[in-house]
Parts: C-alpha cells; structure tokens; sequence
C-alpha cells in the first residue's frame, strides 16, 4: 500500500512540478521494467501469503514457511520489490 501512494504521490508531482530531465527519452522508461517486475512480485507473494492464511503485518510472528512460488528466490520477496 506505502508502494502504491508512494507511485501516486511521484506522478502528481511529475505532472504539477516537473524538474530537468537527467535521462533522456526513451532511456528514462527503462525503469518501468523494473516497476513492472516488483509490483508482480509484490502480488505473487501477497496471494501465497493469503493462500497459505498468513496475514502481510510486518513485525508480527509468522506461522507457516513457504519455500514455494516467488519464495524460492528470494527470502522476503515484499521488501525485493520495495526497493
């Protein structure tokens, strides 16, 4: 959720307030691969955790290890695609 209104927030701001290009076009899209790539795992590994009936609240203990999915990759997939 802090993801989504993170991305929100940066595109009003683009729009209402734009700043110098550093990166000229079509360069500067080669970052939505990677926008791309963490909002699918973001949603692979919050559908694992609801199906295995683990609730996403950081901080809280967990009950069940899943080694499946995008987890045999990546230990904390969530934070991954923070990033």
């Amino acid at each position: 959720m802090y993801l989504l209104v993170v991305l929100l927030t940066v595109l009003t701001l683009h729009f209402l307030l734009p700043v110098a290009k550093i990166i000229p076009s079509p360069w500067n899209l080669f970052g939505v691969i990677f926008l791309i790539a963490g909002l699918v795992s973001n949603f692979q590994a919050d559908g694992l955790f609801r199906h295995v009936g683990m609730k996403v609240q950081p901080g809280e203990g967990s009950s069940a290890l899943i080694t499946h999915g995008i987890f045999r990759f990546s230990r904390n997939p969530l934070y991954s695609a923070s990033l």
